[in-house]
């Protein structure tokens, strides 16, 4: 139960890079796709996976949790999977150093780190669902910092919690960004009965009204 071991097989679809440069149905040329295709292959053979997680029994650990959405999220689970994960900081440095020499390539990096991570993410997800499922229990979706009414500032507690500068070298500044950039704290909650209601969705969010996703008719995916 509290011993969760999980693989990262990583591949980076173009069509979630994409969607993150912000492309909707635009024809695209041989030429981009390929500059494309070569950034996927230096973000996959630099980017260092290192995660780490705390599975908290709601029932025995005192835990606070600011937000009323994940509060009476808690209320109705029995455990609590608290995790971050990073890219490292190499493919940081990589989109760092082309932001320099070569704008257009480091957006094309960006890209396909943010694809990267939110891959990584959603197959903690997953391979918690498979891990949990064998003992009828549910998992909620993520819910990270910032989303919804989860404030953006326990994004630090979850750091001091997980230990993350010591374990996988995940750091936080005064002003609340991680660092490595490309890296995730979040929370999933696990209940003995289905949750009906789904933490994702532009509802939720607490950018729903200055989202420039949304004004371009997208989302982000959550």
């Amino acid at each position: 139960m509290y011993n969760i071991s999980m693989t990262f097989k990583i591949n980076i679809p173009i069509q979630q890079v994409l969607y993150y440069l912000g492309y909707k149905d635009q024809k695209l040329d041989s030429h981009l796709l390929d500059d494309i295709n070569s950034c996927i292959q230096i973000v996959l053979e630099n980017m260092d996976i290192k995660y780490t997680y705390k599975l908290f029994d709601l029932k025995k650990d005192a835990l606070q949790i600011p937000g009323k959405t994940i509060q009476e999220l808690m209320d109705q689970s029995t455990f609590l999977f608290v995790f971050a994960v990073t890219l490292g900081h190499k493919v940081d440095r990589i989109v760092y150093q082309n932001q320099i020499k070569d704008v257009s390539k480091a957006l094309l990096l960006d890209a396909c780190c943010n694809a990267a991570i939110e891959q990584v993410c959603d197959l903690i997800e997953s391979q918690l669902i498979d891990y949990y499922q064998k003992d009828h229990l549910f998992v909620s979706d993520r819910f990270s910092p910032g989303y919804g009414d989860f404030p953006l500032n326990y994004q630090s507690t979850l750091c001091q919690i997980l230990d993350t500068s010591r374990k996988i070298g995940l750091h936080i500044s005064d002003h609340l960004i991680l660092n490595p950039k490309k890296s995730v704290t979040a929370v999933c909650a696990i209940s003995d009965k289905p949750f009906t209601h789904r933490l994702k969705g532009c509802e939720n969010c607490n950018l729903f009204f200055n989202c420039s996703l949304r004004k371009r008719g997208m989302n982000c995916g959550n």
